[in-house]
């Protein structure tokens, strides 16, 4: 504090110039394995320096640093909160709408077989980039979660379709086409949206599945982007 109370403001306040850093980064997950990665590049470095022929291409190394790798809390929870939640599903209302008459529009909702109370936010049948689940009305072991990043009608017509043609190598289809199901069974649900990447969309379809069990006692067969951790090949939820 002495030493800021010492500093003249009108120096402070002038611009100062930008230094300029040409090293390129280079970014990595941690690992053991890369300890002796900056030191090997260092050595590296000075044999491309010595080829005439490149040596000005790279002026200057470049900048190595290390990032903390995805691990399993990271890829279960998130430190940011829904943008949108609580309010329920809406219809679009359009004439020709084939979604309308199947989506629930509850601000709360619990899924068949389940203890898990959901809220889903102010989506519509036209909303992309969503996680959501079918669910059957007839009894409690229809529940699926699925994904899409295109219009979320778009992903449930084909859906309806397999069904119409039972198609016996979609879960989905399978069960609303058998066991004296049919398509006036089927209800949907959009749980979540405007997620920034593809990964992190699938990461929340699997958390989907596993809050409400989809892959023990529903239509999900695996744990989509989870299903390659020894947990999930051991069926636990």
């Amino acid at each position: 504090m002495n030493r800021a109370a010492t500093l003249c403001r009108d120096n402070l306040l002038v611009e100062k110039p930008k230094t300029v850093n040409s090293r390129i980064p280079l970014v990595f997950d941690y690992s053991a394995g890369t300890e002796n990665l900056h030191k090997e590049l260092r050595q590296d470095f000075t044999i491309l320096q010595g080829d005439e022929s490149i040596s000005n291409l790279f002026e200057d190394p470049p900048l190595t640093s290390r990032r903390q790798p995805p691990n399993l809390k990271a890829l279960l929870t998130s430190s940011r909160l829904p943008r949108s939640a609580g309010s329920g599903n809406r219809k679009c209302g359009a004439p020709r709408c084939q979604v309308c008459d199947f989506i629930i529009t509850d601000p709360c909702f619990r899924p068949p077989g389940t203890n898990y109370s959901v809220r889903p936010g102010n989506f519509d049948c036209n909303t992309s980039n969503v996680v959501y689940l079918l669910c059957c009305t007839k009894c409690d072991q229809g529940n699926y979660v699925g994904q899409t990043g295109t219009k979320f009608r778009l992903r449930f017509n084909n859906h309806k379709k397999t069904i119409r043609y039972a198609n016996s190598n979609y879960p989905v289809a399978k069960h609303f086409a058998e066991n004296n199901h049919n398509l006036s069974d089927l209800k949907c649900i959009l749980l979540s949206s405007n997620y920034r990447s593809v990964n992190s969309r699938l990461r929340s379809e699997s958390k989907w599945m596993i809050r409400l069990n989809t892959n023990n006692r529903g239509l999900n067969t695996d744990l989509g982007a989870l299903s390659d951790f020894a947990f999930a090949r051991r069926g636990v939820p």
